[in-house]
């Protein structure tokens, strides 16, 4: 009983645990925009070596800081690649010059995860859930080519879904209810 009550201590506290990279603290390198987020740098870097941040002021749902590709100098890509495999829950991605929409098609590096593609919309950013796992970096394309990609928020983990795990069998011992818990 100990055992399992621990083993459900310990995975609540795995579902809420999560490392979100926001751009707050970003910094430009030779390489793109940085951010270090518990140990863990993230870069942002495009094929046209465009790339920018700026505080998002809330267009298409952003929030804080965010990383973009400077409108006008459209790229064919834009990549994020990190200093050690991480778990990705999901990504925020816009629009960054609101100029139509679009699907982008996330492609992960490392582990064994499939391509993600959604819609994302001239007005609107999207978050994209991926729940990828052991991942080095990833590639954003657009299905309209060249693109001013914009993220703000990378979220690390899993997202678990209801569905995602079940727990059988669990008792309560002594109980002093007489109804329920």
């Amino acid at each position: 009983m100990r055992k399992k009550l621990l083993f459900l201590l310990g995975l609540i506290g795995a579902v809420s645990f999560s490392q979100t990279f926001d751009w707050e603290t970003a910094s430009n390198s030779a390489n793109g925009i940085v951010q270090t987020v518990s140990g863990i740098t993230a870069t942002f870097s495009t094929s046209a070596n465009d790339q920018t941040f700026t505080n998002g002021g809330g267009i298409s749902g952003t929030s804080g800081i965010v990383v973009l590709t400077l409108t006008g100098n459209s790229s064919s890509s834009a990549t994020v690649s990190f200093s050690t495999a991480v778990d990705i829950a999901t990504i925020f991605g816009f629009d960054a010059d609101l100029s139509g929409g679009s699907t982008w098609t996330f492609t992960p590096t490392g582990g064994t995860n499939s391509s993600v593609s959604q819609f994302i919309s001239a007005s609107t950013g999207a978050t994209v859930t991926v729940n990828w796992t052991n991942v080095t970096s990833f590639t954003m394309t657009s299905s309209q080519g060249n693109e001013s990609f914009g993220l703000d928020d990378i979220v690390l983990g899993t997202t678990l879904t209801v569905n995602s795990f079940s727990i059988n069998d669990i008792k309560i011992y002594p109980n002093p209810s007489s109804e329920t818990i």
